[in-house]
């Protein structure tokens, strides 16, 4: 969960009860009455489209694949291979997500209003990006698949 006000605490009870019925449960921007509040077209298309890639390239079905607001049962946390995520930032969010459902997680997203910070600053660079961009492929080698 950020600590930038983006997430509102109101979805906590909601993802701790489906925690009880699925190993990850993913607060989406990208799925049917989820969105953004307040950000610009560039930052919109820059994370839909960074999504789509991640997507593409690891095969899973997650729509938010960098949605920093999940939650995770212990489970399938000792399921992942923590010691081969090399990410962080927002390539960890994707390469975190891709290992639970290559271990085997059942994965639920509900809708979020994501609204823009309220407080701090972006952590967004050209490395974060970088990294973002490698995150699919090496989550993808790690979980065995195929290019």
């Amino acid at each position: 969960m950020d600590a930038d006000f983006s997430h509102s605490p109101h979805y906590l009870p909601q993802m701790h009860h489906l925690a009880e019925q699925y190993e990850v449960v993913i607060v989406s921007r990208y799925i049917g009455g989820g969105g953004t509040e307040g950000w610009g077209r560039r930052r919109r298309l820059l994370s839909a489209s960074g999504n789509f890639y991640a997507r593409l390239i690891t095969g899973v079905p997650i729509k938010d694949l960098t949605a920093g607001f999940v939650t995770f049962r212990r489970a399938i946390l000792e399921k992942i291979p923590f010691d081969q995520i090399h990410s962080t930032g927002y390539a960890y969010t994707i390469e975190s997500k891709c290992l639970a459902i290559f271990a085997g997680a059942r994965v639920i997203e509900i809708p979020i209003i994501f609204k823009d910070r309220r407080k701090g600053v972006s952590k967004l660079s050209r490395q974060i990006i970088f990294e973002a961009v490698r995150a699919p492929w090496h989550a993808r080698s790690v979980s065995g698949q195929k290019p």
